[in-house]
């Protein structure tokens, strides 16, 4: 192994430089993932009238696109990901007016574009652009300095959000704002601030509870599940009850086939039921694996964009953990977000390959 380090290349200089704990953690989630859309998602082809693999063969290729573009962003230098991420910021942003203007509405949302036969959902890949471009602005080196760029990530993030609340998606509205604000707390920003951004966000969600009858629906099926339609979460804790500790087998589940969103928003439930809340224990502690190597690494780093892009991926992946099991186990209102790696989904599953890449990057050693 030393001697095959003196071989300088760019493949071999990459795998010496990554974090192979990460890496191995990351691609055993994909894995995972790769056979839980596979038993998950048959039931649901049915309701299409596709075969019972075609929900399972695309997300295997979204699943290998994810880990090619994870890879090749692990390998970037810092001033490659700001100018990509910066990029991808402004591109999200005006996919995001793009979907207010054409109004291709699913489940009553405007949330994506149409592109070559695929479903393209903007907000998802401004998960990565929040993360690099508040990254980019806070991480100043000059006190002077700090006012103005924080005004101008604020003016940034005020614009986004307001396009994403009238798509309507609360829910990312939320995430993208906490890790906004999570960034803007590590950053060092006065707490005079921070104590007035708090109170924007609690005026937010009020005037959303109050002007906007989904988020409304949401909230109160939440606090009384008898006010209104509480089918899915309640197939979702059967679920999790009729498998037990040990599960009824691969395959053997039957939520999957009461679920239109067994394979994405409530594919816990379906984990929880054919393997057994065992299962999921491991599957929680693999995440919180990822996130603690991740903040280990993260944590000494002295170059400050490092420190809070680092930290804006792992609290973006730790959120979406978070809130989609907590919704399965009704300790949250229905928000439609997805398990990383493990849910259906295209835009979320690259998005999240590509997350992981930045984190894999800001992690390596010497010199990034």
């Amino acid at each position: 192994m030393r001697a095959s380090r003196k071989y300088k290349n760019p493949i071999s200089d990459w795998w010496w430089k990554i974090d192979h704990t990460l890496f191995g953690l990351i691609t055993t989630l994909m894995v995972i993932g790769a056979f839980i859309v596979t038993t998950s998602s048959g039931a649901v082809a049915n309701e299409y009238s596709v075969d019972a693999f075609h929900f399972a063969r695309k997300q295997w290729l979204f699943l290998l696109l994810s880990f090619g573009l994870m890879v090749a962003t692990s390998s970037l230098s810092v001033r490659s990901i700001k100018i990509i991420g910066s990029t991808i910021f402004f591109g999200a942003l005006i996919g995001i007016f793009i979907t207010l203007i054409i109004r291709a509405d699913v489940k009553g949302a405007s949330r994506w574009i149409s592109i070559l036969g695929f479903k393209i959902q903007p907000t998802e890949f401004m998960k990565i652009g929040v993360i690099i471009i508040t990254a980019t602005l806070l991480s100043y080196k000059k006190q002077k300095d700090r006012d103005k760029r924080f005004i101008i990530s604020l003016a940034l993030i005020s614009i986004m959000e307001i396009a994403v609340i009238f798509q309507p998606d609360f829910g990312m509205f939320g995430v993208l704002g906490l890790i906004w604000g999570a960034q803007v707390f590590m950053a060092g920003v006065p707490l005079i601030w921070i104590a007035s951004l708090a109170t924007v966000a609690m005026v937010s969600v009020s005037g959303a509870y109050t002007f906007l009858p989904h988020v409304r629906s949401r909230f109160s099926r939440f606090l009384d599940p008898a006010s209104g339609d509480s089918y899915q979460i309640d197939r979702a804790m059967e679920a999790l009850i009729s498998g037990g500790w040990f599960g009824l087998g691969a395959g053997e589940g039957v939520v999957k086939e009461h679920l239109p969103d067994a394979h994405t928003d409530f594919v816990f439930a379906v984990i929880g039921e054919e393997f057994g809340l065992v299962i999921c224990f491991a599957l929680l502690l693999l995440y919180g694996a990822v996130i603690y190597r991740g903040f280990s690494k993260i944590i000494d780093k002295k170059d400050k964009f490092i420190f809070l892009a680092g930290n804006g991926v792992l609290i973006l992946f730790a959120l979406q953990v978070l809130i989609n099991v907590s919704v399965v186990l009704q300790l949250m209102p229905i928000t439609g977000m997805t398990l990383p790696f493990i849910s259906y989904g295209g835009s979320s599953t690259i998005t999240m390959g590509i997350v992981m890449g930045i984190l894999l990057a800001v992690t390596k050693r010497g010199k990034i």
